[in-house]
C-alpha cells in the first residue's frame, strides 16, 4: 500500500472524517486512513465488480470489516449521504463531473484527476467550491494534481466582485500553466 498517491490524499484528509471514496479499486485508502486512526468510519465504491471482490480481500485481511462499507455503484449513486468528506481519485476529468453533477456534496471534497485540470477548476468553482490546497504529486512516472475544495459559500467576501475578479485572473494563469 505504500504509494505517494495515497500517501498524499490521505494527508489532506481532515481528522475524524467519514469518509466516502469512490473508484476505491482495492480499497487501499480507507484502509489506510482507517488503519492510522484518522478516520473512524469509511465507505468505499466502485463500479468494477472484480475492483469490489479485491476491496473486500484487503477489508477482511486487515479486520476493518466493522468500519469499512462497500458499495458496488456507479459513483455515489445509492450511497447514504452521512459521509462528511468525498474522494474521488485516478478517473478523468470528465468522469470526476459526471459523478459530481447534481448531487447533493458534502462541505469537503479532494480530487484527482488524471487530465483537464483546469476544466475540473472551471467546474468546482461553477459549482460553489473554491480551492484551498493544492498539491503535485510524480506517482507511477505521472503528475498527478490533488485538489482539496470546500464550499466558496462559506468564505468570507465571496460576493465581493473584487475577489470573483482575483479568481477570474488566477484561473487565466492555471489555464496557461495547464
Amino acid at each position: 500500500m505504500n504509494n505517494d498517491r495515497l500517501n498524499a490524499v490521505a494527508d489532506m484528509v481532515p481528522t475524524n472524517s467519514f469518509i466516502l471514496d469512490v473508484g476505491c479499486d482495492h480499497a487501499y485508502l480507507p484502509i489506510i486512513l482507517i488503519k492510522s486512526g484518522k478516520c473512524k468510519k469509511a465507505y468505499a465504491s466502485d463500479i468494477s465488480v472484480n475492483a469490489i471482490s479485491n476491496a473486500k480481500e484487503n477489508i477482511l485481511h486487515y479486520n476493518l470489516t466493522d468500519k469499512i462499507d462497500l458499495f458496488c455503484t456507479d459513483g455515489i449513486n445509492h450511497i447514504p449521504k452521512d459521509y462528511d468528506t468525498l474522494i474521488i481519485c485516478g478517473m478523468g476529468t470528465k468522469t470526476i463531473k459526471s459523478i459530481l453533477d447534481g448531487q447533493n456534496l458534502p462541505s469537503i471534497i479532494i480530487l484527482c484527476s488524471n487530465n483537464d485540470h483546469y476544466e475540473l477548476r472551471k467546474y468546482m468553482q461553477k459549482i460553489g467550491f473554491k480551492i484551498d490546497s493544492e498539491i503535485v504529486v510524480f506517482d507511477k512516472g505521472k503528475y498527478y494534481p490533488i485538489k482539496y475544495k470546500e464550499i466558496l459559500q462559506n468564505m468570507p467576501g465571496t460576493k465581493d466582485t473584487t475577489i470573483s475578479k482575483r479568481l477570474q485572473l488566477v484561473q487565466k494563469l492555471l489555464k496557461k500553466l495547464g
